[in-house]
């Protein structure tokens, strides 16, 4: 079951000031719309460039720190990147699970200690069934009148509309000690580098490949090349890149945001 972003805005949170960004299509796009719902488009894969120090990194952090705030209900997961804690801090995101779009959005008052409790912390969560004509817009707007009603609850109470969501990283993605992911580490490593004849489990060591060229060999062990001096950036790179491609083949997450990875 995949999570799709479909509008995120992000106040006083890491270096983000009254930032949005939405990823929807407003007129369609060939195979850019959700399976079963021809008119709810959205943008499948998103490129964020930017020079050093500009927010990619956090962007993708905080991203994640709100799907850890939605499955732990620990608001220290998101008060942390809260920037300047004398002034309000806030987000909003749409997004779709199980054919319903959702909205969350979370305001967190400042308080004198600067310790975050349920008094300051308010959590308001819409969603409404994806019909089959709509599009995220249309659904957008029933979001929008449902907002206008005030909401009270505890902001762990309200959580639990959501489900808990399992996401342990989206940065790192681990070697896969199994033929597929082989398979798909071969096939990369050969593109970027011709050079390289094949790739081979290890079998008397764990989470091993050996590499093989036509005058060495290169050992990777844990993700990591015991020899990396032997292979160009754009190769190593590969290492990354097969462990993304091989979890998204897997079906092993639920989001994925590649962070400083160049393909």
């Amino acid at each position: 079951m995949h999570l799709i972003i479909m509008d995120l805005k992000l106040d006083n949170l890491c270096c983000f000031r009254d930032f949005h960004v939405n990823f929807s299509y407003p007129r369609k796009v060939e195979n850019e719309y959700l399976e079963g719902f021809p008119n709810f488009r959205y943008k499948k894969i998103n490129i964020i460039m930017g020079s050093n120090a500009t927010g990619k990194t956090s962007l993708g952090r905080v991203i994640l720190s709100i799907f850890n705030f939605i499955d732990k209900r620990n608001a220290d997961i998101i008060t942390r990147f809260i920037s300047n804690k004398n002034k309000v801090a806030s987000f909003s995101m749409d997004f779709v699970d199980d054919n319903k779009l959702y909205r969350i959005h979370a305001v967190f008052d400042p308080s004198d200690d600067y310790i975050y409790s349920s008094e300051n912390i308010k959590v308001h969560i819409v969603s409404t069934d994806i019909c089959l004509r709509d599009n995220y817009e249309s659904s957008a707007k029933r979001l929008d009148s449902m907002m206008i009603r005030s909401n009270k609850s505890n902001y762990i109470i309200e959580l639990e509309k959501l489900r808990r969501l399992s996401i342990d990283s989206i940065f790192n993605y681990g070697i896969k000690a199994n033929n597929k992911y082989l398979n798909v580490l071969e096939h990369t490593l050969r593109v970027l580098a011709p050079s390289i004849l094949s790739v081979n489990r290890i079998e008397e060591l764990k989470n091993a490949f050996v590499i093989k060229m036509a005058d060495k060999s290169i050992i990777i062990q844990d993700g990591k090349m015991v020899n990396d001096s032997l292979l160009s950036s754009g190769t190593k790179a590969g290492l990354d890149i097969a462990s993304i491609v091989s979890s998204i083949k897997l079906g092993a997450n639920s989001l994925y945001y590649c962070d400083d990875i160049q393909i």
